[in-house]
């Protein structure tokens, strides 16, 4: 079976990674925990996790498998919240904090915007237009998941600023 967005069964996973996440925050600032022996342990975890079983990432994993998801997401966001810790007050910091204040912006946009990539691909490699269809992308295009991420994300950031530009000149 699937799991389909709204799917009742996953939010008993979607709490777990959440509480963890937020204690991990807090083991993380305390300095004595989180050394660079347990940071290079998890950045390890994890590579090994996703080289030996390919799948480790997919919530469509069963049985055995899902204590490998569960795992490697654990270590992933261990990575992410040690990542944030060094990026701290540099200009990437503030890009992202840009970006997550913008959260709903881009996730009203986002569909629109893969429909935009997905008809570059169209006319990049000859596609029927009905292939803008899919969704939410064009399958068996996986190396364009680059130009739909950029896409997908600064249409909706720029998004404000054109529609304020056009306000003010056809006021103005």
């Amino acid at each position: 079976s699937y799991y389909f967005i709204g799917d009742f069964r996953l939010i008993p996973i979607a709490v777990f990674f959440y509480q963890s996440g937020y204690l991990m925050r807090k083991l993380i600032n305390d300095k004595w925990f989180f050394d660079k022996i347990v940071q290079f342990f998890l950045i390890a975890l994890f590579l090994y996790l996703n080289l030996k079983f390919r799948n480790s990432l997919s919530i469509k994993c069963h049985g055995s498998y899902f204590f490998i998801f569960m795992l490697t997401s654990f270590s992933g966001t261990a990575i992410l919240l040690t990542l944030s810790k060094i990026i701290e007050g540099s200009i990437v910091a503030n890009i992202f904090c840009y970006l997550g204040k913008r959260t709903m912006l881009i996730l009203t946009f986002l569909l629109i915007s893969f429909k935009i990539t997905s008809l570059i691909v169209v006319k990049l490699y000859n596609l029927p237009y009905s292939s803008i269809g899919y969704y939410p992308v064009i399958p068996g295009v996986d190396n364009f998941w680059i130009l739909y991420s950029i896409i997908g994300v600064m249409i909706p950031v720029t998004f404000p600023f054109i529609w304020s530009f056009c306000i003010t000149r056809n006021n103005g």
